[in-house]
């Protein structure tokens, strides 16, 4: 059963006006940044080829985490366009809804968008809806969030669901199908080992690619307006932050 995002009983932040104050301001901040160094953290060490088995529930916990976040800062920052916020719920609220219907719920929003128009926002988000693997990558990293709650380890299964979402794009499934890859390939002879590489270093990037063109859809929108003047802000500094780290 969904969880309606726009119940007042789901979100979780104090009301705050659409003129922020500095301090509404620095708070706003603190929340983007926290959810992009998640983020960027579990990205680099997937880019440095350094995930395996002993850390991968550590590195997907923190990017379900810094995804989740995102998300909801991204409708809440809407919902300031809006007019305010819900008030902050009460223990005896419903749970927050999952990663997948934060998800859909911000793409509806942004897809739906009255002022959108053919700038970077829309070529962002006709990349982002053609992509074969966002939608169940982000449902399978769900239970990941749930797990940063617990013992930092995921359910049984929650692996295979990850690998296979990435798996849908017929490139990385092919090197996949091709190489037989499993947990224990490190055993193979080495002339097993080339095809198992490919297979990996394919499938890093295209996990990486997913989750960065997530990210600068909502930066392109945000930059665009669709979510509002605080997120405009917001959007161009962040962006602008990530542009400076990766040319260091």
């Amino acid at each position: 059963m969904l969880v309606p995002l726009y119940d007042h009983d789901v979100v979780t932040h104090d009301a705050v006006a659409t003129d922020l104050t500095p301090q509404q301001h620095l708070e706003l901040q603190f929340k983007a940044s926290s959810s992009s160094d998640l983020i960027d953290d579990g990205l680099r060490t997937i880019r440095d080829g350094r995930l395996s088995a002993t850390n991968r529930d550590q590195v997907l916990a923190s990017l379900a985490t810094g995804l989740g976040r995102l998300y909801v800062l991204a409708l809440d920052l809407h919902r300031l366009e809006l007019g305010s916020l819900p008030e902050r719920r009460g223990t005896t609220a419903s749970p927050e809804p999952g990663l997948a219907d934060l998800h859909a719920g911000l793409f509806d929003i942004l897809g739906l968008h009255p002022e959108r128009s053919g700038g970077d926002a829309d070529q962002w988000l006709c990349r982002l809806s053609a992509d074969p693997v966002a939608d169940a990558l982000v449902e399978a990293l769900d239970a990941y969030r749930d797990a940063t709650a617990g013992e930092h380890t995921a359910p049984d299964g929650a692996w295979e669901r990850v690998r296979a979402a990435v798996d849908l794009d017929p490139g990385v499934g092919s090197l996949r199908h091709r190489s037989r890859e499993d947990d224990e390939a490190d055993d193979a002879a080495d002339a097993d080992r080339a095809p198992a590489q490919a297979y990996r270093e394919a499938w890093n990037s295209r996990f990486i690619s997913t989750i960065e063109t997530i990210r600068s859809t909502i930066d392109a929108c945000s930059q665009d307006g669709l979510l509002g003047g605080p997120a405009q802000s917001l959007g161009a500094e962040l962006a602008g932050r990530r542009r400076g780290t990766d040319a260091a």
